[in-house]
């Protein structure tokens, strides 16, 4: 791609309800696809990408490492979640460019596959604990053995003992559906809204064979 084709236009797509997706088109008519999402941050990343934008707009779109390093490191301040999720959606996208002109999939320009199959899971919510059941139930039907859902509702700072014994209830529901022959971890527990660390300390510990992402908020000192 060196030398045979310049970046024309860089956007980026908010997708509701959280999403964000970066595109990169060049002048011989490719297309290039990232994701830059930052949950409860989209504008202020398109902004980012935006601007990033200005930089790249001209460019020859296979110096990915050169951008790389330009938008990581060409100004005064840096790092952070909003740079570092522009910087990532504007990568991907260079990527998918360049294993478009190669006509190969990326993971062959990055040293080649590492795995043939992937599990996944699929989303049941749990804001409300009388469909967790069912909703899982749904799931298993289609062939999935693992599910992803909320831990809570929103939950007070410290977490009251019974706000505490309703996560744990809510998680031996899920277990229960899944049965016991289920491979670990087959509930994944999203606990973005927990209490201070000791009380996610104490609710996880009781969560035999489940997965928490964001067990509690990196910004609350213990």
């Amino acid at each position: 791609m060196s030398g045979t084709d310049t970046i024309t236009r860089v956007e980026a797509l908010p997708v509701a309800p959280r999403w964000l997706f970066v595109r990169i088109e060049t002048a011989q008519g490719l297309v290039g696809w990232g994701e830059a999402s930052l949950e409860g941050y989209a504008d202020v990343v398109k902004a980012a990408v935006d601007q990033f934008g200005e930089y790249l707009l001209g460019k020859d779109p296979g110096r990915i490492e050169d951008h790389w390093q330009v938008l990581t490191k060409g100004q005064f301040y840096r790092g952070g979640a909003v740079l570092a999720s522009a910087v990532s959606g504007v990568d991907q996208a260079l990527w998918d460019l360049l294993g478009k002109r190669l006509g190969v999939p990326v993971h062959e320009l990055l040293g080649g596959a590492v795995r043939d199959r992937i599990r996944a899971y699929g989303w049941v919510g749990g804001d409300d604990p009388a469909e967790v059941a069912d909703h899982i139930s749904a799931q298993l039907e289609v062939g999935l053995t693992a599910v992803k859902m909320n831990a809570s509702g929103r939950m007070s700072r410290n977490g009251s003992a019974a706000e505490l014994d309703g996560v744990v209830a809510r998680v031996a529901s899920a277990r229960e559906v899944l049965g016991p022959t289920a491979t670990w971890p087959s509930t994944a527990t999203d606990a973005s809204r927990s209490p201070r660390p000791a009380g996610s300390r104490r609710c996880w510990s009781r969560c035999i064979r489940s997965s928490s992402k964001s067990p509690s908020c990196p910004r609350i000192r213990t």
